[in-house]
Order: structure tokens, then sequence, then C-alpha cells
């Protein structure tokens, strides 16, 4: 008996250990997730500021640029859906043809 709970034992402090060290991996990608999402941050942060000042100093090619960007964006997303269009009808695979209206039957050919 008491060596059955060893076993048990045991099997339990293997299994507790195996899910500490697979708990401490997701713990350290999440980590490494969060930095990189904070230096996205950053960088967007960073980019805004800049925008401000350009709109403050220079606000002909602010605008100049900011037009250019939306533009680019719309072509970007017109291109996406065209892309996936083509791919929805590439995948389409069996399209059934209607019947055509030419003579029919073995007794239409006889006259």
């Amino acid at each position: 008996m008491r060596g059955q709970l060893l076993d048990i034992e045991l099997r339990i402090d293997r299994r507790d250990a195996q899910k500490l060290t697979r708990l401490q991996g997701e713990a350290t990608q999440y980590t490494e997730a969060a930095t990189k999402h904070r230096t996205t941050a950053a960088a967007a942060r960073t980019e805004r500021a800049r925008r401000a000042d350009m709109a403050k100093r220079h606000p002909e090619l602010y605008d100049i640029e900011t037009k250019a960007r939306h533009s680019y964006a719309a072509q970007q997303k017109r291109a996406a859906i065209e892309q996936s269009r083509a791919r929805a009808q590439e995948s389409a695979g069996y399209h059934r043809t209607p019947p055509t209206q030419g003579r029919g039957g073995p007794s239409a050919g006889r006259q």
C-alpha cells in the first residue's frame, strides 16, 4: 500500500514539474511578446509625435503625405480584395453547367 502511494506521489510530482516547466515557457513567450508590443507602441508614439511636428512646421507637406498614405492604403485594400476574389474563383472547383437547349431525346433527330 505504501509503495503504491509513493508511486502515485512520484507521478503527481513529475506531472506538476512538467506543468511548471510548460507554464514557465509560456510566461517567457508572453514576456517576450509584451516587450515587442511595447517597442512597437513606442515607435508608434514617436511617429505620431513626428507627424504632429511636421503638421505644425510644414502643413502643405503634411497634407500631401497624408493624401499619399491614404491613397496607398486604398490601393493595397483593393489589391487584397482582388486577390481574395481570384483565389475564391480558383478554388471553386466543380461548376455544374446547365443543360443546353439542343436537340434532345432519341427521336428528336429523326423527322
